[in-house]
């Protein structure tokens, strides 16, 4: 996944601003301390001491993480996000520092079992503003929109939802909890 910038905040301040939801286990979550923690918060970390500037990293909501950085509240967003045509338009993109893909979820006790199943009456649960509900869109399925992988993966635990369609290493990370 890359880094995107889209003319951030001022440079001259001492410190360097990222953002990400804070609900996108491994990569960047809420501790139960309540700090941000992760994967993306590391790298985040790790630009901040090249640059010899003290992190600042904000949680946000996804759907509107694009227009935060458009709106220069943070500088950055290192919040494991997927390459668009669309996002391209509005925000610069580095090189990706991981790949991954999708990852379907389901309960082992559940009904489904192949991707056809996924074309009856289930439903899946994503985080909006993803590139996921293409994906689902594409499979057919019915859709039900959450705002972090936290609330997925607990709908889906507790039988309200059929399935999560998430980030491949999200969803490992999730099946290893």
């Amino acid at each position: 996944m890359p880094f995107l910038a889209a003319q951030g905040q001022k440079e001259s301040t001492a410190t360097i601003s990222f953002a990400g939801s804070g609900g996108y286990p491994p990569f960047n979550y809420l501790t139960e301390e309540g700090a941000v923690a992760g994967f993306d918060v590391d790298v985040a970390q790790e630009i901040a001491n090249r640059l010899g500037k003290e992190l600042n990293y904000v949680t946000t909501s996804w759907d509107g993480i694009v227009e935060g950085l458009r709106a220069k509240r943070y500088d950055g967003i290192l919040g494991s996000m997927g390459i668009t045509a669309e996002r391209q338009k509005v925000v610069d993109f580095s090189l990706p520092y991981y790949y991954s893909g999708p990852q379907l979820i389901a309960r082992k006790d559940g009904s489904i079992q192949t991707l056809e199943d996924l074309k009856s009456s289930h439903t899946l649960g994503l985080v909006t503003g993803t590139t996921f509900e293409q994906d689902a869109m594409k499979l057919g399925t019915k859709v039900k929109l959450y705002e972090d992988d936290n609330q997925t993966l607990i709908e889906l635990l507790n039988g309200r939802i059929d399935g999560v369609l998430t980030d491949r290493i999200v969803g490992l990370n999730a099946i290893a909890a």
